[in-house]
């Protein structure tokens, strides 16, 4: 699927899919080659910029809470310039934090996280010298609380009844 190609006059340029991917340090032929003003403009707009994050998709969490629950977890995607990436999970809350997990994670492609037990997680991913972080809560289905409903028998409407 992947066919390394050289673009033209690009040294250090790869086409990849839909995408150009580059050191930002090879940019710098780009921008030298380009002399008009209004091309500058244009230039620097697409301008790649190195950029790695993580996002969490699926699960149940619970909404008036912010945390996910034990066995519905999200999966885990970390997007970046690169094919892979370093992952970590670390469990917060005690003297020291521990490292429970890692592993190099296949960017662009989601991934299930592992069973996790209640409690704050820092979720870690590190490709380069960048990094994303992102804090999980995980919360047990005994912890839900019920959702504050509204008395319809005591509510006052705006019209009134006649009864014959």
């Amino acid at each position: 699927r992947y066919q390394k190609r050289a673009l033209a006059h690009l040294d250090g340029w790869a086409e990849y899919e839909i995408r150009l991917t580059s050191d930002v340090a090879a940019w710098n032929q780009v921008r030298h080659q380009i002399r008009e003003e209004e091309a500058q403009a244009l230039a620097q707009a697409l301008r790649p910029r190195q950029n790695l994050t993580l996002t969490l998709s699926g699960g149940l969490a619970d909404p008036q809470s912010g945390s996910w629950l034990i066995g519905a977890l999200p999966a885990v995607t970390i997007y970046a310039l690169k094919p892979r990436a370093q992952f970590c999970i670390k469990q917060l809350g005690r003297e020291n934090d521990v490292e429970i997990h890692t592993a190099s994670l296949e960017t662009g492609k989601a991934h299930p996280l592992p069973k996790l037990s209640e409690g704050t997680y820092e979720l870690v991913a590190s490709c380069d010298s960048l990094s994303a972080r992102r804090i999980l809560r995980v919360s047990s289905w005994d912890a839900l609380q019920p959702a504050r409903t509204c008395d319809t028998a005591s509510a006052e409407l705006p019209w009134s009844w006649a009864y014959g």
